[in-house]
C-alpha cells in the first residue's frame, strides 16, 4: 500500500483561502451534500438524512473554520496540525524503530523542551518503508520548527536521518523538505483550540492551587505539607542495562549518515539519562498505544469509488471543522488528511482512555456521523454492524512512539480547569 504525499501545497493554497471567501447560503451548501450523497452507498444517504437537521444548523451557525498555520498545514483556533509522510532511506526504519523501543516509545523528556508541541506520533508504513510523523502543536508553522531548530536539533537529526534525502536540521533546505512530505488536513478538531501548552500548563497549576487551599481550610489543623518524592538512585544493575542500550544505539548508527551518527553522540549524555527515566507507553487496549489517560488511534483505508469527492465535499461544507467531535466527549484531536492522489484516508486522532470505549463512544453519541463519513471508505460495515470494530482494527496501525504534553489530563479534567480558572479570574475581578 502507497502512501505518497501527492499534491500537499496544493492542499495548503486551500487552506489560506479559507475564511476569506464571502459568504455562502447554507441551503446552497445542503443542496450541494444532497447531490455529492446522490450516488453514495444506501447507509451514507440515510446517515445524511438522519444528520441533516444538525447539519444545517452546524452551516447556518458559520462554526469557526480552519484557518492556515502559515506556510502549510491546517489551524484551528491557536492549535495547528502538521502531517508529513517521508520515504525511509535503506536501514532508516531499522535504527528508528530500535530507537524509539530503546526510549520505550515515550519521548517525554525531549519532545517537552519544545514547549509548543501537544502530541506526537510517529508511525511506520508500506511494509516500513515510509514513515509517518504527525503532530499537533500551538501557533504558526515557521515558529513552530523553529522550536525545534533552537531547542532539541540533535533529537531532530537522530530521528530524521533515516529519512531518505534528509538534508540535516540546520540546513537552509530543511523546512522546504519538511513542507515538500507535508500534507495538509482537510478536517482538523481540537476539543479546546484556545488553549496553548504554556496555557493549559497555568491551569494545571492554578486548579493545583485551588485543590490545595480548600484542603488546608477543610481541615481544622491544616494540611501537612507535602514532601517532594526522593529520586531513587540507580542501581549497578539499572546503569549496566542502560550501557548496553547506549552500546545497541552506536552498533545501529554505525551504517547511518554522518550527520546521524554525529547527532547521536553528541546527545548521548542526555539521551542516557532518558533511557535511564524511560517509563514508556501503554497499550490502549485492542491496539494503539496510550501515555498516561491519552491514546491514539492511527488508521489508514481506500476510498470507495467517488468516496473522496463526497468526503471532501462534506469537509468543505463544514469549513474544515467537524465539531460533532465535541458530542465525544473524550475526543482531543482529529484530523482527515487524503492520501495518494485522493485514494486513501488517514483518520487519526487523540482520544483518552481505552480503545473499546472509544469507540463504543462513536457508536452510542454520533453515529450517523461516523456513517456519514466512513460510507465513502471501501468496505465500511457501518457503525452498527457487529464487525465494524474488526473492521477498524484491519486497518489501525499502531504507532510505534506516542507524545503527550499533558498525559494525566482528560478532556473532562481539561474543561474543568478552564472551569475553575475562570472562576477565579472572576472573583479576583470582583475583589480587585
Amino acid at each position: 500500500m502507497s502512501t505518497m504525499t501527492g499534491s500537499e501545497d496544493t492542499g495548503a493554497r486551500k487552506q489560506a483561502k479559507r475564511g476569506s471567501a464571502p459568504p455562502v447560503d447554507p441551503q446552497v451548501k445542503i443542496k450541494e451534500l444532497h447531490e455529492l450523497f446522490a450516488d453514495a452507498p444506501d447507509l451514507g444517504k440515510k446517515a445524511l438524512d438522519n444528520v441533516l437537521r444538525e447539519l444545517t444548523s452546524q452551516v447556518a451557525e458559520l462554526p469557526p473554520p480552519i484557518e492556515s498555520a502559515g506556510r502549510v498545514g491546517a489551524r484551528l483556533g491557536k492549535i495547528s496540525e502538521l502531517t508529513i509522510v517521508v520515504p525511509l532511506a535503506v536501514g532508516g526504519a531499522k535504527r528508528l524503530r530500535s530507537f524509539l523501543r530503546l526510549l520505550g516509545g515515550n519521548l517525554s523528556p525531549g519532545a517537552s523542551k519544545v514547549g509548543t508541541l501537544h502530541d506526537m506520533r510517529f508511525v511506520f508504513l508500506d511494509n516500513d518503508t515510509k514513515l509517518l510523523f504527525a503532530t499537533s502543536f500551538d501557533g504558526d508553522w515557521d515558529t513552530y520548527i523553529d522550536d525545534f531548530v533552537t531547542k532539541i536539533p540533535d533529537y531532530l537529526d537522530i530521528i530524521d536521518s533515516a529519512w531518505d534525502g534528509w538534508p540535516g536540521i540546520r540546513s537552509p533546505g530543511a523546512k522546504d523538505y519538511l513542507v515538500k512530505h507535508q500534507i495538509t488536513a482537510e478536517g482538523w478538531f481540537v476539543a479546546h483550540p484556545d488553549l496553548t501548552v504554556a496555557e493549559t500548563d497555568r491551569l494545571v497549576r492554578l486548579g493545583k492551587a485551588v485543590d490545595e487551599f480548600l484542603d488546608t481550610i477543610g481541615d481544622e489543623g491544616g494540611a501537612p505539607e507535602a514532601q517532594p518524592a526522593e529520586k531513587k538512585p540507580t542501581t549497578p544493575e539499572q546503569a549496566r542495562i542502560v550501557e548496553q542500550k547506549i552500546q545497541k544505539l552506536r552498533q545501529l548508527y554505525s551504517d547511518a549518515p554522518e550527520m546521524g551518527r554525529a547527532a547521536l553522540e553528541k546527545g548521548l549524555p542526555n539521551l542516557t539519562r532518558e533511557i535511564a527515566a524511560a517509563a514508556g507507553t501503554q497499550s490502549a487496549g485492542r491496539i494503539g498505544a496510550r501515555q498516561g489517560k491519552v491514546s491514539e488511534l492511527t488508521a489508514v483505508a481506500p476510498f470507495a469509488p467517488g468516496g473522496a469527492k463526497r468526503l471532501r465535499g462534506l469537509l468543505q461544507a463544514l469549513e474544515g471543522n467537524f465539531r460533532g467531535g465535541d458530542a465525544v466527549g473524550t475526543l482531543h484531536d482529529m484530523r482527515f488528511v487524503f492520501l495518494d492522489n485522493d485514494s486513501k484516508l488517514l483518520f487519526a486522532t487523540a482520544y483518552d482512555g481505552e480503545w473499546d470505549a472509544y469507540i463504543d463512544d462513536f457508536v452510542t453519541k454520533i453515529p450517523d456521523a461516523l456513517d456519514l463519513l466512513f460510507c465513502n471508505i471501501e468496505g465500511w460495515p457501518g457503525i452498527h454492524s457487529p464487525t465494524v470494530k474488526d473492521w477498524l482494527v484491519a486497518h489501525q496501525i499502531p504507532a510505534d512512539a506516542w507524545y503527550v504534553s499533558s498525559p494525566k489530563l482528560t478532556v473532562a479534567e481539561t474543561r474543568r480547569l478552564e472551569h475553575v480558572g475562570q472562576a477565579v479570574e472572576q472573583f479576583l475581578d470582583r475583589i480587585g
